[in-house]
């Protein structure tokens, strides 16, 4: 038998084996600890199962490898799911950058729910609201800390995960963290000269996330670091609706300068110092 891949979401390997199984190719399921390990049976199907499974990471969600649990008229086919709640499976598929920042932004936003809290907050992490303050270099970074009402708050975290946990899980907790880090800054700082110091969250970040996912998943076509382009369409969109007044109360620059750097710091990463990981 081949060893085809070792995964930690048990749900998301059933589904490829019984899409497989529509192909009338058998995997096995092995059970490692908490992951589980792919098998392939037939050798001589060796090239099309890693075409296939390549396929099968870089877009696990879509709806043909679910629909086929259905087809195959079996939902289990021998392997045990651990019973375990949304939390803890959260905090064991999220990378330790990933999962802090969202732990942290979550705790500054309930603090922020008090009076005291909020102006408190605001006191400390807002960016520079003079050139005395930008010696306080934390400022520059701290507002992407800040989320206005659950709607903001809840839909920077869900795609700063999607994106975020990715990379960092493929290409490191390092490259998350200078991502995350220059992007801060420098939206953060575009921003500041169209909203003064009036602004907070982490989407110009998660602009810079998408950006970088676009270019890589362009260049390095079999890595699972990539995001549809239809995502980025619907961004761009959304950046030109934000400038043209027709969506209002939004970090046009930020979400702008965040892509940007973004853009640019995958370009370099696979045109100039690559940055490649296969996993």
């Amino acid at each position: 038998m081949y060893k085809l891949i070792t995964l930690s979401n048990h749900r998301l390997a059933q589904a490829f084996v019984d899409y497989m199984a529509t192909k009338h190719i058998s995997i096995q399921l092995n059970r490692v600890g908490n992951d589980v390990e792919l098998w392939l049976y037939d050798e001589t199907k060796y090239k099309q199962v890693k075409d296939e499974l390549a396929l099968f990471i870089k877009n696990p969600m879509d709806a043909h490898y679910w629909q086929a649990s259905w087809q195959t008229g079996k939902l289990n086919v021998g392997i045990t799911y651990p019973s375990t709640s949304i939390l803890s499976t959260l905090y064991r598929d999220s990378g330790r950058l990933t999962l802090f920042m969202m732990s942290l932004s979550l705790i500054i936003f309930f603090i922020m729910q008090f009076n005291d809290g909020y102006q408190t907050i605001l006191t400390w992490l807002m960016f520079p609201a003079d050139p005395y303050q930008y010696w306080q270099l934390w400022r520059w970074i701290t507002p992407i800390l800040l989320h206005f009402s659950i709607s903001h708050i809840l839909f920077n975290l869900i795609v700063w995960w999607f994106l975020g946990n990715k990379i960092e899980h493929y290409l490191g907790m390092s490259k998350l963290l200078e991502i995350t880090l220059l992007s801060a800054g420098i939206s953060n700082y575009a921003e500041s000269f169209f909203s003064g110091n009036q602004f907070g969250g982490i989407s110009g970040v998660v602009y810079a996330l998408a950006g970088y996912s676009w270019v890589y998943g362009e260049y390095y076509r079999d890595q699972p670091v990539n995001i549809d382009r239809s995502v980025i369409v619907m961004m761009i969109v959304w950046i030109g609706l934000g400038y043209a007044n027709i969506i209002h109360n939004i970090s046009n620059t930020a979400h702008l300068s965040g892509f940007l750097v973004g853009l640019a710091l995958a370009s370099c990463n696979t045109f100039i110092w690559p940055n490649k990981v296969n996993k």
